[in-house]
């Protein structure tokens, strides 16, 4: 936990990306608290659309295929991503997967929540 710590106070460009696990296993009301209390701007999935409050003021869109332009350009120019709930998918050409991030961020700027077959760096 200490170097989950660690990489978040020295992110400049965090992000939070989430997606349909969050929605499955109830996590949206940490992922919120989580981003109200760092003030880390958020993303989204298509399936992780209603896991995060689309008013809010850190809402900042959608990515992949089907996202939008904010959500694609915060998330791709993120330098820590928190991902909740999501896996890696070649569906969303224009995000770029964890496996791609893995080449540009440290191993230790990518923060992993949740289930499925995303691999992260710090669980």
């Amino acid at each position: 936990m200490e170097r989950v710590v660690d990489v978040l106070i020295a992110a400049t460009r965090p992000v939070i990306m989430v997606g349909g696990g969050a929605i499955t296993s109830e996590a949206s009301d940490q992922v919120l608290m989580l981003a109200e209390r760092c003030q880390i701007p958020v993303v989204t999935t298509w399936n992780g659309k209603s896991a995060f409050p689309e008013d809010h003021e850190l809402f900042a869109g959608c990515v992949g295929q089907t996202g939008t332009m904010t959500g694609n350009a915060i998330a791709s120019s993120a330098d820590v991503v928190i991902s909740v709930g999501r896996r890696d998918s070649d569906r969303f050409p224009s995000q770029r997967p964890l496996g791609a991030l893995r080449n540009v961020l440290p191993r230790d700027a990518i923060i992993v929540a949740g289930w499925g077959n995303t691999q992260g760096a710090v669980e």
